[in-house]
């Protein structure tokens, strides 16, 4: 145990500078162009995609005028405005004028209506309504990277509140087949009028040769006199997100790749790569280096370019790794909620490759 201790001390406190995930990125990609789509991106990428930040070109798309504008300020401060091309279209999975559904909170807007009898008393009504319609034009993604001259998309992120399915189709057959990574919300309950399922949504994704590597839970808890807490507080008296009373499971994030076999199948260095950076993104070291080592043996890779690529791997990995002790963990409020009155705290906890708040995991 305590050569356990010490070995651990000893790796988060190495030696030698820590860099940014962008150095391990471009150094796989080697030159590469990698692209990316934000689809919904209203407050800029989520947190776990900072790694491609600085090395991959996005298309962040965000149709409420509000949120485009502050979008739009948000990349122009940072870093790589350069590297960012933030676009006020709505999509939609046939394009032309559909029902716009603009929801009391911003976030919750959606060209599907939401579903108040799902909705229920598992979320509160002041998020969706007043719900107000409009028409708005739509676009299909295909047609938006046709008209920039983008024949290929490596990943996306969608989270559009129920449409997800219908964007994506919309996507069109060849970008879709030549995906590499895909992130999608999926609700459980039809909160949305006409969503599509998981079921739908595998099959997409099957039929075009990727498959489900990892999926991540959000939960929320049945309201009582309009509270979230309201079971907790006033019948059970514990804390709001006790681990004795259950949550209901609402919606979930749902991530695809292009497994090793079939990205190896198109004898690509290019697209080896942008997978390898793809895999390390999401943690997936393990399968990074395996299919490093299989592109060195199809002979896709020199030595000498596998040996720098599996080096790379590698030192991200252990610079991350030394890393995890500066992610926040609410230490205090969890010692402070320790000793509340029969209040037993949940800190966030590690979900693979971010943190998220109990109960969802």
């Amino acid at each position: 145990m305590k050569r356990l201790v010490v070995d651990a001390l000893r790796r988060l406190s190495g030696k030698g500078p820590r860099r940014p995930p962008s150095h391990y990125v471009q150094a796989i990609l080697g030159g590469s162009r990698m692209v990316g789509a934000d689809v919904g991106g209203a407050f800029g990428l989520p947190g776990h995609w900072g790694v491609f930040d600085g090395s991959v070109f996005f298309y962040t798309f965000e149709p409420h005028p509000s949120s485009l504008a502050r979008l739009k300020a948000h990349f122009a401060a940072g870093p790589h405005p350069e590297l960012y091309c933030v676009l006020g279209d709505a999509l939609s999975g046939t394009g032309g004028p559909r029902t716009f559904y603009r929801t009391n909170e911003p976030t919750g807007s959606s060209i599907l209506a939401p579903n108040k009898t799902v909705i229920g008393d598992y979320a509160a009504d002041s998020y969706f309504f007043p719900c107000a319609e409009s028409t708005i034009e739509t676009r299909r993604l295909q047609n938006v990277l046709d008209e920039r001259g983008e024949p290929v998309l490596d990943l996306i992120k969608l989270d559009i509140q129920g449409a997800e399915l219908e964007v994506l189709r919309g996507l069109g057959d060849d970008r879709l087949n030549s995906l590499l990574l895909a992130e999608v919300e999926v609700g459980l309950h039809g909160a949305y009028v006409g969503q599509g399922g998981f079921g739908e949504i595998d099959a997409l994704f099957r039929d075009h040769g990727l498959e489900c590597y990892d999926v991540r839970v959000a939960r929320t808890y049945l309201r009582r006199n309009g509270r979230i807490d309201g079971y907790q507080r006033e019948v059970f008296d514990v804390f709001s997100n006790s681990p004795t009373i259950a949550a209901r499971a609402w919606e979930f994030d749902v991530v695809y790749f292009r497994p090793i076999n079939k990205v190896l199948a198109r004898r690509d260095p290019a697209t080896v790569r942008k997978s390898i950076v793809a895999f390390c993104g999401y943690h997936y070291f393990a399968e990074a280096y395996e299919l490093t080592d299989q592109a060195e043996r199809l002979g896709i890779f020199s030595a000498a370019e596998a040996q720098q690529i599996r080096a790379t791997i590698v030192a991200w990995h252990r610079d991350l790794s030394r890393r995890f002790y500066d992610a926040p963990r609410p230490f205090f409020e969890a010692v402070r909620r320790f000793f509340a009155r029969r209040h037993w705290g949940q800190s966030s906890r590690w979900s693979q490759y971010l943190w998220t708040d109990y109960p969802n995991s």
